[in-house]
């Protein structure tokens, strides 16, 4: 009789930095497979322009396109209004976001293959979408490039702040951090949860966790991210889902092993 698979993650300690609660899909991932969850959110998520948004999507069919480069704004969006109908499109930075749109019943017409916000800019150029209309709903803390590039090609861009980050502080983080051998793989899912740890517990301690610890990401975005911190991320997701980021994290630590 065949022994049951036993998953590299099993006992291994998986640093969490995504907010989700201490039973999230990713956090509930690493469990199904072993793995000890250390759940240290860099950040909570709260509403932004709520109001604004909402009135944006009870019209979609004045825009040719919604665009989205994170499933947390597709959240925002799915809360406030119905998936649109009628000329209006619909696009995704990656097959994570693509799916939480999925999930709501939204359609999506467009996924560039490379998942960051320049390649979906880049695929939407290619549409021509010089006078389009688009409405972006995204984070407060998102970086310009992707408007700017949307603009640079003719279109005329509706952006609308959708989510906010929250720093979070937690008791004990600090000095857990300093600790010998604290974690056996860290997973970052956007630039901003390495930004929201940085915050956390300093950038010199996340410097050093990051040179003696593994870290596994969601895309090319937070992989560069890392490369502006002089650190190469150990694996990317793939596909860019959390699933994917679960399995690039038991390639590493069975490759450490």
């Amino acid at each position: 009789m065949r022994k049951p698979h036993r998953s590299p993650l099993a006992r291994a300690r998986v640093l969490v930095t995504r907010a989700e609660p201490r039973n999230g899909p990713l956090s509930s991932l690493l469990r199904a497979r072993g793995a000890i969850v250390v759940h240290w959110p860099a950040y909570r998520i709260a509403p932004g322009s709520t109001r604004e948004l909402k009135a944006a999507l009870a019209s979609p069919d004045r825009y040719d396109w919604i665009a989205f480069t994170s499933a947390n704004a597709v959240q925002a969006a799915t809360v406030c209004g119905a998936p649109p109908r009628g000329r209006t499109r619909v696009a995704a930075v990656g097959e994570a976001t693509a799916a939480a749109l999925r999930e709501h019943g939204w359609p999506v017409h467009l996924k560039p293959r490379t998942a960051s916000a320049l390649s979906l800019a880049r695929q939407l150029a290619k549409r021509r979408i010089g006078g389009c209309q688009v409405l972006f709903p995204h984070s407060e803390r998102a970086a310009p490039d992707f408007a700017d590039a949307l603009r640079a090609a003719g279109a005329h861009v509706h952006s609308i702040v959708a989510y906010r980050l929250l720093s979070i502080a937690r008791a004990g983080i600090a000095r857990a951090s300093r600790t010998a051998h604290p974690f056996d793989v860290l997973t970052f899912t956007s630039p901003s949860t390495i930004d929201g740890l940085e915050a956390r517990i300093g950038r010199a301690r996340v410097r050093a966790l990051l040179e003696r610890t593994p870290a596994v990401v969601m895309g090319h975005t937070t992989a560069r991210a890392l490369g502006q911190r002089g650190v190469r991320a150990a694996r990317r997701a793939k596909p860019t889902t959390l699933a994917g980021l679960v399995s690039a994290a038991e390639r590493v630590v069975a490759a450490r092993n």
